[in-house]
């Protein structure tokens, strides 16, 4: 039997298991009503009603580090053609785009010890056509919220950490050819209280586990 292209998930998952510095503000002026993203025809998020474009935002180009490390950092409207990590607590990125390579395990991570990171109407995805990271974002950390962000072109997706949130979100169309377990949303054991709500999660490329993955092991490839 052939695994559907996109498995839609409206659900709210409640998964309860063993399973830097100067602040960096790229401000421009907040988002009027006409700029909300208009809700996609089938009712669940899609590549057109997710990530920065449906906002109707000109990016400008990020100069700051590739590691963030001021609590309470926010970054708005920013094109960022690196991979981030994020060594601090609450940091908020919003309707932007964010990018990487090959040779990334993860173009946003969210380091150990750290809480509060949320990413809000933010792309994820390769620099180019022929670069494909790992994970597109994973949290180390705690309380990281996903709220329609556009996942897309990694190998795999989202890992989520205690505590994370993904709603209204998009995670599909990667591409791998390794022999990892290629999955839209996954939890590595030990990890608790991941809410999933109204996303569009899809897992259509070589070794893919399942659109949505729960790994009872802490490490694996």
């Amino acid at each position: 039997m052939q695994t559907p292209r996109y498995a839609l998930i409206a659900v709210a998952l409640l998964m309860l298991m063993g399973l830097a510095g100067c602040k960096i503000s790229w401000s421009v002026p907040p988002p009027n009503p006409a700029e909300t993203p208009p809700p996609d025809p089938s009712g669940f998020p899609s590549p057109n009603t997710v990530g920065w474009i449906p906002t109707g935002v000109t990016l400008q180009t990020y100069t700051g580090p590739s590691t963030i490390t001021q609590d309470g950092t926010t970054i708005d409207a920013a094109d960022i053609p690196f991979a981030l990590t994020i060594d601090a607590s609450n940091v908020t990125i919003t309707r932007s785009r964010i990018l990487g390579v090959t040779a990334d395990s993860y173009v946003v991570q969210q380091a150990p010890g750290n809480s509060g990171l949320t990413l809000r109407s933010v792309e994820i995805g390769p620099k180019t056509d022929t670069n494909h990271p790992d994970r597109a974002v994973a949290s180390f950390g705690t309380h990281m919220t996903l709220d329609h962000v556009y996942v897309h072109g990694t190998q795999r997706g989202i890992q989520t950490g205690d505590y994370t949130i993904v709603e209204d979100s998009y995670s599909d169309d990667f591409y791998n050819r390794t022999q990892n377990h290629a999955t839209a949303v996954m939890s590595l054991g030990g990890t608790d209280h991941v809410t999933l709500q109204h996303n569009a999660f899809g897992c259509n490329t070589n070794e893919c586990s399942s659109a949505m993955s729960v790994y009872p092991q802490v490490d694996f490839g």
